[in-house]
């Protein structure tokens, strides 16, 4: 499965169950629940706001609209949701069901949207577009509120998303409001987005900055994840170049208390100057982490992977392979490739149903340097001995 080639109900799913208040009904077949709902609750077990209509082959003979009426009651009686979010899986769109009318008979007391993600309509960034879309669509124009940002393009199944909105809150300090999260946030908190002085859009997701700035007049800048003591820099300098004041604080006392802890790891660290790795990921993640690898810690990354660029053409196995990478950053799904050359695997990026994050271990930001280090270094140490090679 290719991380952003995947469905566009997994984008779609990914953006609906990223709203904290939520509840989300999948109008498809079993397997569509079981795929989204294993990617993200990995990290937030108790966080289950989803069901299924489940579709079966009666379905599919008589029409979905009986599973669908009872699915939606399900919903309406038993999550206690500010919206709910319908998606249509490709069997129910092949089907043709009257999603809108089934909704309107069904008379449930709950604000129901409606985001049609058939798999063969669009890729998962797409589902993730189309359903901020409809979320811009849906927001109530406000008077913007004095150096206050929207961050977009963060979702509640990013890996360390919660550790790393700490460090970033930090990095930017008290002058600066985060507004809302999109679409990581409550139901009200997105619909108050254009109270927001600028929208700070990841890499990735500018067709969102875009639209919203058609709507609403909100300007946007493209930002670049801050991983790496340079990058975090720059994140905070772009910012509040773009709103147009001056920082009442430093950052050189947050890089120097990382440089004196990275000292006691300088031995280690050295080692990892010229060493070929692999990096695998979102278009949010993988640029800002590649620069940071390269530019801070000397690797040489060989093999780089932008999952929201076309990928059809190249075989990553093979190019792997050649590259005797040591080292893969990725997501769950590189961990083949890690078991299969004996290298290690730093899990940073969707999806990672193989590990959990629920403290304050954060990769953003000045600490995070520290904590991606410590994990890398841990990594080689605790490697399968072998006799030959430079890192073995």
């Amino acid at each position: 499965m290719s991380l952003c080639k995947s469905c566009k109900l997994f984008g779609a799913y990914r953006a609906a169950v990223s709203i904290t208040d939520s509840a989300v009904l999948i109008h498809s077949t079993i397997g569509c629940n079981w795929g989204t709902s294993t990617f993200h609750n990995t990290s937030k077990l108790m966080d289950i706001r989803q069901c299924s209509s489940v579709i079966y082959e009666e379905d599919i003979v008589y029409g979905g609209r009986r599973t669908l009426e009872k699915a939606l009651r399900e919903v309406c009686d038993n999550y206690d949701s500010s919206v709910v979010f319908v998606l249509t899986g490709c069997v129910a769109e092949i089907m043709e069901d009257d999603i809108e009318g089934i909704i309107r008979d069904t008379n449930c007391n709950k604000d129901i949207k409606i985001i049609k993600s058939a798999g063969f309509k669009g890729d998962m960034l797409s589902g993730m577009e189309d359903a901020m879309r409809l979320l811009a669509d849906n927001m109530k124009p406000a008077a913007p509120k004095k150096n206050s940002i929207n961050l977009i393009g963060l979702f509640s199944d990013d890996f360390k998303i919660d550790a790393d909105l700490k460090a970033v809150r930090k990095l930017l300090g008290r002058q600066i409001q985060i507004n809302c999260v999109m679409p990581y946030d409550s139901y009200e908190k997105i619909q108050e987005a254009p109270g927001a002085c600028l929208n700070v859009v990841f890499s990735g997701f500018e067709p969102v900055g875009a639209y919203m700035q058609e709507r609403f007049g909100t300007p946007y800048i493209v930002a670049e994840y801050p991983y790496g003591i340079g990058n975090s820099k720059k994140f905070c300098k772009a910012i509040y170049d773009a709103l147009n004041i001056k920082s009442h604080f430093s950052l050189d006392a947050l890089e120097r208390i990382t440089l004196e802890r990275l000292e006691h790891a300088f031995d280690y660290v050295k080692k990892f100057y010229g060493m070929p790795a692999a990096v695998v990921g979102d278009g949010v993640r993988a640029a800002s982490l590649k620069a940071f690898l390269e530019s801070e810690l000397g690797l040489n990354v060989e093999v780089f992977l932008n999952s929201f660029h076309d990928t059809k053409n190249r075989d990553f196995d093979k190019e792997i392979e050649l590259s005797n990478s040591i080292m893969i950053f990725g997501s769950s799904f590189e961990r083949g490739w890690a078991d299969r050359y004996n290298i290690p695997l730093i899990r940073y990026t969707y999806p990672v149903f193989d590990s959990i994050s629920i403290g304050n271990k954060n990769y953003a930001g000045f600490s995070g340097v520290i904590n991606l280090v410590e994990d890398m270094v841990n990594s080689i140490m605790t490697m399968e001995y072998r006799r030959s090679g430079m890192y073995g």
